[in-house]
């Protein structure tokens, strides 16, 4: 059987619809992909890594008004380094519980409880600084180890950073 130039014609343009068909259909299943992936970036991903930053920028704010502290010698200089730590506290707090809405996998909450863990062991090694501090005694190997555990949840925070920009 012979075909007419006619309905090779009818075959070639069918044959072309169907992969402009095909070619459309898996263009919208890629960009279906591309938005969700990306709504993840917007809903989750940029969120977190403003959150984590913010939460490492006033935890090193709150570091340098406990050294403040301890090198001042001003009992209203103290007073107002308490404040300072104070206010940042509640800040963390807050950013904190913003940010445990947004954690999404099992490896980012293990970095999180570690950093939790060691922040609050931070926070009650900094309460006896400050009481030292206020003694005047900030040679006390309590005040060093306020600054060990604070390198420990500082680096566990940029991890959860990094895991984010990644």
């Amino acid at each position: 059987m012979t075909l007419t130039i006619k309905t090779k014609l009818r075959f070639a343009f069918l044959g072309m619809a169907g992969l402009f068909i095909a070619f459309g259909l898996l263009a919208l299943n890629r960009m279906d992909v591309l938005n969700s992936k990306s709504t993840e970036i917007q809903d989750n991903w940029m969120p977190s890594i403003v959150v984590t930053t913010a939460i490492s920028k006033r935890t090193g704010d709150y570091r340098l008004a406990e050294m403040s502290h301890v090198l001042s010698t001003d009992s209203a200089e103290m007073d107002r380094f308490e404040k300072d730590q104070e206010r940042l506290v509640k800040e963390i707090v807050d950013l904190r519980t913003k940010y445990e809405q947004l954690i999404s996998s099992p490896e980012e909450r293990a970095i999180y409880q570690q950093f939790s863990a060691k922040y609050e062991q931070y926070l009650e090694a900094s309460k006896q600084t400050l009481a030292l501090s206020r003694q005047n005694e900030n040679t006390a190997p309590q005040v060093k180890q306020s600054g060990s555990l604070f390198e420990e949840f500082r680096s566990d925070l940029g991890k959860l950073v990094k895991l984010n920009q990644d």
